[in-house]
């Protein structure tokens, strides 16, 4: 399974561990070349559910009801969940048979460098060429590059004027913009590091889990508890305030009705009948 945090929970591990089943995550963003689902089923899966839907668009262009939908589903389900798919997934993503080389074929491969044309292919002394394969390139190599290639191309004679300054100003453009990306990049890991700071926090499930690579161990699975343990006492703790401090606004109102009704009988004028004279 990917590594979710839905999916990494202390149930599952105690499942696991319980009926003796290897946990396996996988690598962020590979489950579309390593999980077998992904690979072979689903989308056998999504084939056969658009034919059906596609033959009953075809008499009729309205809402599908969910019932015929269902029905829909369950025939989809029946022709891409067969175990000659499931086995193929295995098999395609190097799972089962274990084969790293079935996954590593699906890699892109490298993009050969272009090699540049050059009419001359004399190299002008002192140029330093290992600047055209570093990356970002070091300030004080690239401007002793520039100054190199601006005194070639001034000694040049086939080359125009308007070409000689543009080279120029295209140096000069350059070391400018090098120096603002050392600057971004300064101030890129400065934010890094406060960020990761912040979210390097002492409670929670992913940070207790973090750096620990082994998933079907008796360790995790405390760990795993204790995280949900201590979020659900946070809750329960929540509540019992929330209701406490209900408790304590209704005794307030009782006494403050109280005190009114006391203060209403003081206040009363009694009026004496008069007497026959």
């Amino acid at each position: 399974m990917d590594g979710h945090g839905s999916h990494i929970t202390a149930n599952v591990i105690a499942y696991c561990m319980e009926h003796t089943i290897d946990l396996l995550i996988l690598p962020p963003h590979t489950s579309h070349m390593l999980q077998p689902l992904d690979v072979s089923v689903f989308s056998l899966l999504k084939r056969a559910l658009a034919a059906e839907t596609d033959a009953a668009s075809r008499f009729d262009a309205g809402c599908i009801a969910r019932s015929e939908w269902t029905r829909m589903y369950i025939r989809a389900r029946q022709s891409a969940l067969r175990l000659s798919n499931i086995l193929s997934g295995f098999k395609a993503t190097g799972l089962w048979l274990l084969s790293p080389i079935a996954v590593l074929e699906k890699l892109p491969a490298p993009r050969a460098s272009q090699a540049l044309e050059r009419h001359d292919t004399t190299t002008p002394l002192g140029l330093d060429l290992s600047l055209l394969q570093s990356d970002p390139p070091d300030g004080t190599e690239l401007r002793e590059a520039n100054a190199q290639c601006l005194a070639a191309v001034q000694s040049a004679a086939d080359l125009p004027t308007p070409v000689k300054r543009y080279l120029s100003r295209l140096t000069q453009a350059s070391e400018a913009l090098c120096s603002k990306n050392a600057t971004l990049r300064m101030e890129l890991t400065n934010q890094r590091e406060i960020l990761q700071t912040r979210k390097n926090r002492t409670t929670g499930k992913r940070v207790a889990l973090k750096g620990r690579f082994v998933f079907s161990t008796q360790e995790v699975l405390e760990i795993a508890q204790e995280a949900e343990r201590v979020i659900a006492d946070k809750t329960s703790r929540k509540r019992r305030c929330t209701q406490a401090t209900v408790a304590e606004i209704e005794e307030q109102e009782v006494e403050v009705l109280e005190n009114i009704s006391s203060n209403s009988d003081s206040d009363c004028i009694i009026v004496q009948p008069r007497k026959s004279i």
